[in-house]
């Protein structure tokens, strides 16, 4: 009979003969699953652990588990099924299709329905995957299989999971017989009464829940609210199992007639963190959450009643009965977690609220409230006691490679952790007596937190030295996730630069030397400070170990510190412009040259104050945006 062929030509017979007679002639032994191999070089051998199924239907896709399959766009594999079922003679090859780095997949069923007849002797033979590479070189592997055909399967349910059942469970149900992705679907009918105390209710259901198939043994379905509701209650009636196959028709399997099982509300088990500032994420695990579904209409929330105190006689505050406080999930995790990240939002007069804004302690209870329709139901809470920190502003000062070329261009790539460590004293400094940190590696346990880009050449081609591009003015910070950096269309719609982030190469430009910009505040100072390591003011850049203890230790050192100096310096203007300064109606820079002030506009803070020369600087904030700082983000 000709092979049914799939992408590839079947070998030739006589290829077929050499392949045998060279396996005989290495003197090759069976190994592992009984299988016979012929290695190519390659870096992982071919091997096979496990396959199936081995009961087949029309669309049934093989699957191969196993090692040493070719990476994705590295090369290809084909699948060659050959044996006999009874006198039916069966050659079948096919293309192997990568699932993952283990696993390879290869459309057999409808093949093998044209060779041999449904129901009949099962098929003996042999089973050989090729992996070929882009090089034409080829390693395979064989292994003897089994294989039956039939043209439909009858499902089987043995098992359900034990009760009590929680809204929104994801019910694995184990027996047999069930569809795979392919073959058609295998679904459950129910029809079911679920009987409620509190308040006295009574609902019936006829429905089907679609399963989603895991093996021929596996199945799991969703207990959705519009399939059995969100009351807790007695679930009392049957459940049959039935397939329906892709070739047409439908066969129904057994059916669990006295199912009675208890449907309990949903609960919180445990909570965490639970000392927490804004931004960061609380984590509320239990179970019986429904996860918010436009299709299903329903959703859960987080219901808190309790006191919140801010730790004074006149910051006692009640939130009972209808002043109850809502906190709505930002993620689900199945039905066994929530979480929410605390956030704040803004008034109508321009002020905040929400649970975050004010720091204190929350003593209450912690209920899950399931919404469905009309339907609002409570579950079992957890009495709960929350602190709330001061708002803490983080920033992720994120070093671009583009960051390093420019460092290197400073002549201080050697010694970069020093101009790092002097930028974060700078920021530290400067920001003495602020709830806000900079660190240069993502933070892990804050949620919502800003970032600034450091990179090396301005990419808008102005020569900017830093430039915050996010939207629009935050008076009062209530974004706490800006990105100064990368690109921003809004803002380049508004007619701005769209580029920002702090451009560590446009500093070069400050030497009157090197002929790279035209500034106002150019300095023959620079030139003293870098001639030493900038090889284009005759310079050598610092060596490995040269800071702190080499020979050049104190040029190195003063350029360290300058550098550090004026990227930190302009860190800390840009990351002021994002949290909402200058303090000024209507401005994003204080009004006039004053000496000192970060936030005046860049001609006015000359090179010698950016740099902390010549008696110039540390520069600082003015009163009134000290002030906004410190009412934005006191540190208690």
């Amino acid at each position: 009979m000709t092979p049914k062929i799939a992408h590839m030509s079947s070998p030739s017979q006589p290829l077929r003969y050499a392949l045998f007679a060279a396996v005989l002639l290495a003197g090759i032994a069976l190994q592992g699953c009984d299988h016979i191999t012929i290695q190519q070089a390659h870096p992982t051998p071919l091997s096979i652990s496990q396959w199936g199924p081995a009961a087949m239907l029309p669309g049934t896709k093989l699957q191969i588990q196993g090692t040493g399959f070719a990476p994705e766009g590295a090369g290809d594999h084909t699948v060659w099924v050959r044996g006999n079922a009874g006198t039916y003679p069966i050659d079948i090859l096919m293309e192997g299709v990568r699932v993952d780095s283990n696993t390879l997949e290869a459309s057999i069923g409808d093949l093998l329905y044209q060779q041999m007849p449904a129901d009949g002797p099962p098929m003996q033979g042999h089973l050989r995957l090729t992996r070929r590479d882009l090089e034409g070189a080829e390693s395979w592997i064989e292994i003897p299989i089994t294989l039956t055909l039939t043209a439909t399967l009858v499902p089987q349910i043995n098992s359900l999971p034990s009760p009590p059942w929680y809204p929104a469970d994801n019910m694995v149900v184990e027996g047999d017989g069930f569809l795979l992705p392919g073959e058609g679907t295998t679904e459950l009918q129910a029809s079911f009464s679920v009987t409620s105390g509190d308040p006295p209710s009574s609902a019936t259901y006829d429905t089907t829940f679609p399963a989603t198939v895991l093996s021929r043994s596996v199945l799991t379905f969703a207990l959705t609210p519009d399939k059995v509701g969100i009351r807790p209650g007695l679930l009392e009636g049957t459940l049959q199992v039935r397939n329906l196959h892709v070739q047409g028709g439908s066969v129904d399997g057994n059916a669990v007639t006295s199912l009675s099982v208890q449907l309990a509300p949903a609960f919180i088990a445990d909570i965490g963190p639970t000392s927490v500032s804004r931004g960061q994420m609380i984590t509320f695990g239990g179970r019986g959450f429904v996860s918010p579904s436009e299709i299903y209409g329903a959703t859960t929330i987080i219901h808190l009643e309790g006191t919140f105190s801010t730790g004074t006689a006149e910051g006692v505050f009640d939130f009972v009965d209808e002043h109850a406080l809502t906190l709505f999930p930002d993620a689900f995790t199945d039905n066994l977690t929530m979480q929410h990240i605390l956030r704040v939002s803004p008034n109508i007069d321009g002020t905040v609220e929400g649970l975050g804004t004010t720091p204190g302690t929350f003593t209450g209870v912690a209920t899950p409230w399931l919404l469905h329709g009309n339907e609002a139901i409570l579950g079992t809470g957890l009495p709960l006691f929350l602190e709330i920190l001061p708002q803490l502003q983080i920033v992720h000062v994120k070093l671009l490679p583009s960051y390093f070329d420019a460092i290197a261009a400073f002549g201080l790539l050697e010694v970069e952790t020093w101009v790092r460590a002097r930028m974060l004293d700078v920021l530290a400094r400067d920001f003495a007596g602020v709830n806000i940190t900079f660190v240069t590696e993502k933070p892990t346990n804050f949620i919502d937190y800003s970032i600034v880009e450091i990179g090396g050449e301005d990419p808008n081609g102005a020569n900017l030295f830093g430039l915050d591009n996010t939207q629009g003015k935050d008076t009062g910070n209530l974004r706490f996730n800006d990105v100064i950096g990368g690109v921003n269309a809004e803002t380049e719609s508004d007619g701005f630069h769209a580029y920002g982030g702090i451009f560590a190469a446009s500093f070069l430009s400050l030497s009157p030397t090197l002929g790279l910009g035209e500034l106002p505040i150019t300095s023959t100072r620079f030139d003293e400070v870098f001639k030493a390591v900038i090889p284009g003011l005759g310079g050598v850049p610092a060596e490995p170990g040269s800071y702190p203890n080499g020979p050049r230790a104190i040029e190195v050192g003063e350029a360290i510190r300058v550098l550090g100096n004026i990227i930190g310096n302009t860190i800390t203007h840009e990351v002021g412009h994002s949290l909402g300064l200058a303090a000024i109606d209507g401005q994003f820079h204080n009004i006039g040259d004053n000496p000192g002030w970060i936030m005046d506009s860049g001609m006015h803070r000359p090179f010698e104050e950016r740099a902390e020369l010549d008696g110039q600087g540390p520069a600082f904030f003015s009163p009134f945006n000290q002030h906004y700082l410190d009412l934005t983000l006191p540190m208690k």
